[in-house]
């Protein structure tokens, strides 16, 4: 499921904060997502500072689905900005504009 952009928004209005994952392995940085999950937030975002972020986005996303909406930050580059979407990514954070990460960011629409 693609989250709207008004769900999407909605939700991280009501929780008024997003949960950021940075981990020192994927298996730890899964862990700690499920809890945020699980403790009911209903949000997390992953870092690609987390060892195989996109396998920990994949697996949440197949684990929770549309239970929750899951977002990929640090990302740098166009590539890791598709890989992290296609993982199950429903929003994108960068530390810095890159018209390319944008574009395919803008995909979400």
């Amino acid at each position: 499921m693609v989250w709207s952009k008004e769900k999407s928004l909605a939700l991280i209005r009501e929780v008024g904060l997003v949960p950021i994952v940075r981990a020192p392995s994927p298996e730890d940085g899964f862990r700690a997502a499920e809890a945020i999950i699980n403790g009911g937030l209903g949000l997390a975002e992953i870092t690609m500072t987390v060892p195989n972020a996109i396998r920990v986005l994949e697996r949440l996303a197949e684990r929770y689905g549309d239970k929750v909406l899951l977002g990929a930050g640090t990302i740098l580059d166009p590539e890791t900005c598709r890989a992290a979407l296609l993982a199950g990514a429903q929003f994108i954070v960068t530390p810095s504009l890159e018209v390319r990460v944008v574009e395919i960011g803008a995909t979400l629409q």
